[in-house]
């Protein structure tokens, strides 16, 4: 045989080699749920004292893997200067170059980032401890985040617990003991030292172990927390993002003559907007995280125009001269599009949107009447929630089809176009359509204002009522959707009307939300529902 064949045949058998080394999956039988297992005898001894800088192992029954160890693995007292790596099937752990702490107990606690390399199974209650002192600090503390507005558990929530007591300290230091929370916002942290120390909760956007204040949820405890000698504590932290925001603009649309949309990175609430002399019209509205500009400029003249808001944020815009308004996509028309039929609640306005702000409309030529029939019906129309929506009055009868046509040029924009015609039929719900939400709700304290909602299963808001003191009320919601709905109530301690958030400042936490689950109404049908309200809970 030549050596060429030789050699061929030696890659061809090489290949197929290492095609069969492979670590794969076995096929068939029945499910690997077995998790690896910790070969204790020979991996580095758990529960030392006396602990010096060593190279630590954990070696298993099978090939595993790492998955997820920045959010998984957890060192405390904290520090971020380790290395952690896979040799086959051992884990291997090592301090870098800045010194242990001494006396303390340290914990190394894998969460689940230790994984067969098969199935995924993780190893539970991974933990190695070792202290540098002569005995393992036997200390816990235990407990629960939540969402302050919600009351739902917050998952992947830092728990701080840090030894210096200053108040800029959880701005500044990281933090000596470090949790994280499951998905039930549980977490625990144990062998720690007596001492005291002061404990928060944190959901950070930046990785870096501080509180950021801006865009980040957190909360603190009153008191400062003292751990005796034995002692196991349970701790609830109610957590919310601070209302302190730093506006920034993430993003401008100002291309195109007479409509503007800047994006923001927070709501911008309480903005003003001004400009120099230019616009023969002006317009401006907010929109979830957007601002949303128009202005009609009949000699495209170049001119600016200024947003701000206090002395934190102030913006210039320059809009250049010579826009065509012939380029820019300016057409009036409907925000239903080509929808033409519009169900409606006998108790509500008719509102109708827009795709560009309006400067006025003519009711003359606008028409209300009762489906087929064709007398005209009275109504009153005023502009709605902003410039671009109009709201149309009329005492509607329930279980009525009604007809709305809007002629051409019923409606001028800002950039002085009309509409093209516009024809919906107005389905109004009868009664036996619709539900009845009756609530006898008990307040406690009588020095509190309070805000109760009724909010359906989307979150949305339908109906609100604001309570003026103690004692009991009797709410009537009439004319809803049978639809799924929640009762929240609100302790409007600043009192301003409105859910405020955590502000460490000023050392206040955020304002008390209870949350009562109604289920779903059914149509046709009056439910009724008692709540006694009680914070202590």
């Amino acid at each position: 045989m030549s050596i060429f064949k030789r050699g061929i045949y030696f890659v061809f058998g090489f290949l197929i080699f290492q095609a069969c080394a492979q670590i794969v999956p076995p096929s068939g039988g029945d499910p690997d749920e077995e998790p690896p297992k910790l070969d204790s005898l020979n991996s580095t001894e758990n529960f030392q004292t006396g602990f010096t800088k060593q190279r630590v192992e954990l070696i298993f029954n099978e090939w595993i893997e790492l998955k997820d160890t920045r959010n998984q693995l957890v060192v405390s007292p904290f520090t971020e200067d380790y290395t952690v790596s896979l040799k086959k099937k051992t884990v291997i752990f090592e301090f870098g170059e800045e010194p242990l702490k001494e006396n303390i107990t340290y914990i190394i606690n894998f969460g689940e980032s230790v994984v067969d390399f098969t199935a995924g199974n993780s190893v539970p209650n991974l933990r190695m401890v070792f202290s540098t002192g002569d005995f393992i600090d036997s200390l816990n503390i235990s407990g629960k985040v939540i969402d302050a507005y919600s009351g739902e558990p917050v998952e992947k929530a830092l728990i701080l617990v840090h030894e210096d007591l200053s108040d800029t300290t959880v701005f500044k230091n990281k933090p000596l003991y470090l949790a994280r929370t499951d998905a039930e916002g549980l977490f625990s942290i144990e062998n720690m030292k007596a001492d005291t120390f002061q404990v928060f909760a944190l959901v950070e956007t930046r990785n870096n172990y501080l509180y950021e204040e801006i865009g980040e949820a957190f909360a603190f405890l009153d008191s400062f927390l003292i751990l005796p000698d034995t002692m196991n504590t349970q701790l609830e932290f109610r957590i919310s993002k601070s209302e302190k925001t730093q506006l920034r603009i993430l993003d401008k649309e100002l291309g195109e003559y007479g409509k503007i949309k800047l994006a923001f990175n927070t709501p911008p609430e309480d903005v003003s907007v001004s400009y120099s002399d230019g616009p023969q019209r002006f317009s401006s509205i907010v929109e979830k995280d957007s601002l949303l500009i128009w202005y009609h400029n009949p000699d495209t003249s170049a001119f600016q125009i200024f947003v701000e808001r206090d002395s934190l944020f102030r913006d210039t815009l320059s809009i250049k001269g010579g826009l065509d308004p012939e380029e820019s996509d300016l057409n009036l028309a409907s925000k239903l599009g080509d929808k033409k039929e519009i169900d409606l609640i006998s108790t509500d306005d008719l509102e109708l949107s827009f795709t560009q702000s309006l400067h006025k409309f003519e009711t003359d030529l606008i028409t209300l009447r009762v489906d087929s029939l064709e007398t005209k019906l009275d109504f009153e129309m005023s502009f709605g929630e902003n410039s671009r929506s109009l709201k149309l009055n009329h005492p509607w009868a329930g279980g009525q089809s009604y007809r709305l046509q809007l002629a051409p040029g019923s409606l001028e924009s800002i950039h002085q176009r009309t509409n093209d015609s516009l024809d919906y039929i107005i389905k109004v719900k009868s009664l036996e359509e619709l539900s009845n939400l009756k609530v006898t709700v008990q307040v406690p304290d009588s020095l509190t204002q309070y805000l109760l909602q009724l909010e359906d299963s989307g979150g949305k808001v339908v109906k609100e009522e604001l309570l003026m003191g103690g004692g009991e009320y009797v709410l009537d919601f009439r004319s809803l959707d049978p639809l799924d709905y929640n009762l929240r109530i609100i302790a409007d301690t600043t009192p301003n009307g409105k859910w405020d958030a955590v502000d460490f400042t000023l050392s206040r936490h955020p304002e008390p939300v209870l949350v009562k689950k109604i289920g779903k109404l059914l149509p046709n049908f009056d439910r009724e529902e008692e709540w006694i309200v009680n914070f202590e809970n």
